[in-house]
């Protein structure tokens, strides 16, 4: 009986209308995303549950099979990303147009159009290649490299101005004792993969930056008026530095948005603690931890 149902054409049938139903809900105005990613996600369940009971009925090699499930489970798999990836496209699109107009003016003189705080960091005591800390995947000249994150900073940003505002730059400069002043590059968290080597490179814990970053939540998002905006930054030390525990260090951080309002934010010098770059502190503010990995193998070099 199950098999009757559960055949070939009524697969298709059903199959064919939850996609179907899926575009058909995204050409509403507005959009049902919801029921969009449910059908999106209930089609290919369905689809693939019907070649898993095929696969083991089949009269084929353990090998022919093998190599038909890693193909027809990948492609759907891939479907399925990219269905998602869409409708999270017109989601970012749709929120962007309903949206007041952006600020096209300065804020009147003597009024900040941002607050900042930075509600925590780590750094690094030095710079180096130790198998310590943070570290980010990503491409550098044509291969997959890692390098570690110098400085891990959440920040907090409140939108001031009468009108919705989009964060065009974030620039942060970072003093250690009475040295220079030292501009930090930006580690875009949404560009590559993020882990924690635990006990070195060999045991690590992927970070996942795609919810709390910075980068990834500022993208292509107007902060309305008195919005907050909290995330992640990750950070990289051009030249070589020196901070063991108890260097006095402070940062200097600008944000300017597209309408050209630009804010300047000095924090007061802070003594490191005991703890550097600590996983545990770290989860202290939003962050997701992933399973284990083994990034040993992985070529190492700086940012």
């Amino acid at each position: 009986m199950w098999m009757a149902l559960f055949n070939w054409p009524v697969v298709a049938i059903v199959v064919s209308l939850l996609i179907g139903i899926g575009v058909g809900v995204m050409s509403m105005s507005p959009p049902s995303f919801a029921i969009a990613k449910t059908c999106f996600t209930i089609a290919p369940i369905v689809f693939l549950a019907r070649v898993g009971m095929w696969l083991i009925t089949a009269e084929a090699s353990r090998l022919e099979r093998g190599i038909l499930a890693f193909l027809v489970f990948g492609l759907a798999g891939v479907g399925w990303v990219e269905s998602w990836d869409w409708i999270k496209s017109r989601e970012v699109k749709l929120k962007i147009q309903q949206s007041p107009p952006l600020a096209t003016t300065r804020p009147p003189a003597g009024s900040p159009p941002f607050y900042l705080e930075v509600e925590l960091t780590l750094i690094r005591d030095e710079k180096s290649l130790s198998e310590t800390g943070l570290w980010l995947s990503h491409m550098h000249e044509g291969r997959q490299v890692v390098s570690p994150v110098d400085v891990w900073m959440f920040l907090r940003i409140v939108n001031l101005q009468s009108a919705p505002s989009l964060i065009d730059q974030i620039s942060i400069e970072m003093q250690i004792e009475d040295g220079p002043w030292q501009h930090l590059s930006r580690m875009w968290a949404d560009s590559g993969r993020a882990f924690f080597a635990v006990s070195g490179l060999r045991r690590s814990r992927w970070i996942d930056f795609r919810q709390s970053g910075l980068d990834y939540l500022a993208k292509n998002h107007p902060m309305a008026p008195h919005e907050v905006l909290r995330g992640w930054l990750l950070l990289s030390v051009p030249g070589d530095y020196r901070a063991p525990v108890g260097t006095a260090v402070r940062y200097r951080i600008i944000v300017k948005d597209m309408a050209g309002a630009e804010f300047t934010y000095l924090r007061d010098r802070e003594a490191i603690g005991a703890r550097g770059i600590d996983l545990d502190e770290a989860q202290s503010k939003p962050i997701v931890v992933g399973k284990r990995a083994d990034m040993s193998s992985w070529p190492k070099q700086p940012f």
